[in-house]
């Protein structure tokens, strides 16, 4: 009993000592990168290769970087995979997918990436543009082929419908697409706050999943003091045509006057500046990754939301029509891509009321200077712990 006495008090001397000494231990304080500013997608690196991609492949990069940013673009290292002495290649059901966009991130990839942690070497199909969502498989090919919304054929999948009041996760593993997409290269002086906005013709009709331009702009005067907003609005010449016909809102150059970055402007700035062009998609799921924030509508695009957002993300998304209303599938088990907070709101009065939500801004995401596009971190300037 006295020596145990001994040898925990010379403990408690060593470390007052080391106290003492060395001072308290403090959480280290993120390390600000201050740059001038500069031109959207400028690297700061001379790019001499002209080498491209095809917009349809046959096997994809698993973790595609832009130029000059080779081994210091990803803030995450990929996440450890279970070891797989000999891959067994799947052949019990064709991975061909060319069904709807959101039933494709719902159906067909937590069932490829659930094959993928269990050993199976994956050959998938889907539409051009869509590769960047098996950054896991092994071989991707996309077809020159329209999405369609019937018939429905999920005949690669376990999971046989979208629409219904509890998920069943049967073989089904969403992908960790936040921690595969996470990067250096998009930050800003404020958190990012996707808006992702559709205008289509549905069902045969006339727009009815939308956020109309007044209410978006009261939403950006409210936000924009606390977050860099992005506008993402995307048309059929930057992602597959689902038979949908896409129809012009007239309010991107409103929102340019106020200071919000369009996604169409980063990726066309992009693709000018790089000598590699990338999908629209994988530009894509860059930016959202660094968002923690997203008000988005029905439809695909408040599903790729709700698996970019992370565990303390927040997703709210305005339905006025659509199946999802059936058993509040937006609310009850859309925070199951990757564990954000996500609500679902019919009215448009619910969903301005409920931007008091987004403010303060979330502190926990890496802040960097005042530049829309920063360098990547040097040894003098080194990423924040």
């Amino acid at each position: 009993m006295l020596k145990a006495s001994i040898v925990l008090l010379s403990l408690v001397i060593a470390t007052l000592l080391m106290v003492i000494v060395l001072g308290w231990p403090r959480k280290p304080k993120p390390i600000i990168v201050s740059v001038p500013v500069k031109e959207p997608c400028d690297t700061g690196v001379n790019i001499t290769t002209t080498a491209g991609t095809s917009p349809l492949v046959a096997k994809i990069d698993r973790r595609a970087v832009p130029p000059g940013w080779e081994g210091r673009f990803y803030m995450h290292e990929l996440p450890p995979e279970r070891p797989c002495p000999v891959k067994e290649k799947w052949n019990q059901t064709p991975m061909v997918f060319h069904s709807e966009f959101g039933f494709e991130l719902i159906i067909m990839v937590p069932f490829a990436y659930y094959l993928h942690l269990n050993c199976y070497e994956l050959n998938i199909t889907t539409t051009p543009g869509a590769s960047p969502l098996y950054s896991f498989a092994e071989n991707v090919t996309e077809i020159d082929i329209k999405r369609q919304s019937l018939p429905e054929d999920f005949s690669c999948c376990p999971l046989q419908t979208v629409h219904m009041p509890k998920m069943s996760h049967d073989r089904w593993a969403p992908p960790p697409y936040k921690t595969l997409y996470q990067n250096w290269f998009f930050t800003y002086d404020k958190p990012i706050l996707v808006i992702s906005n559709k205008y289509q013709r549905e069902w045969g009709k006339n727009p009815i999943n939308f956020i109309p331009v007044d209410v978006l702009l009261r939403m950006v005067d409210l936000l924009l003091p606390h977050y860099t907003i992005v506008y993402s609005r995307p048309g059929n010449d930057h992602i597959a045509p689902d038979g949908s016909r896409h129809i012009d809102l007239d309010e991107k150059d409103a929102l340019r006057e106020k200071g919000v970055l369009l996604m169409d402007d980063l990726y066309t700035s992009c693709q000018q500046a790089w000598p590699v062009s990338y999908p629209y998609n994988q530009f894509q799921m860059w930016v959202f990754a660094n968002s923690e924030r997203f008000i988005a509508v029905q439809g695909g695009n408040s599903v790729l939301a709700s698996y970019m957002a992370g565990p303390t993300g927040l997703v709210h998304v305005y339905i006025v029509q659509g199946k999802e209303l059936q058993g509040e599938t937006i609310g009850t088990w859309y925070s199951q891509f990757s564990g954000a907070y996500v609500r679902m709101y019919r009215a448009m009065s619910d969903l301005e009321a409920s931007m008091s939500a987004f403010i303060p801004p979330p502190k926990s995401f890496v802040l960097h200077g005042n530049s829309p596009f920063v360098p990547k971190p040097t040894n003098e300037s080194q990423e924040p712990a």
